[in-house]
């Protein structure tokens, strides 16, 4: 799986929702997003890899988050039923 490292939701529908990607078959159980000081902003859960409904807007309450680098963490089941932890970073950029 992978989650891209920059997008910009800026409203042009091209890289406006971040979301995990992979193999279809695999399944996320839980997708968070977190704010350089640690509050969540997003989170999703039970969704197939690919599943924009599920992705982050880069909005947070309501209101369109500063540009900056984000933390996210996704717990992924893939096809034949190992699990794995995925961690990495997300830049917001307008």
């Amino acid at each position: 799986v992978f989650v891209p490292n920059v997008f910009s939701p800026n409203g042009d529908d091209a890289n406006d929702i971040v979301t995990v990607y992979g193999k279809p078959g695999t399944k996320i159980t839980k997708f968070e997003v977190f704010s350089r000081w640690g509050e969540l902003v997003h989170s999703a859960k039970e969704f197939d890899v690919g599943d924009q409904t599920a992705g982050w807007d880069g909005k947070f309450g309501g209101e369109t988050m500063t540009p900056g680098v984000f933390v996210y963490h996704a717990q992924v089941v893939y096809a034949d039923g190992h699990e794995e932890i995925v961690k990495g970073d997300i830049t917001l950029i307008k």
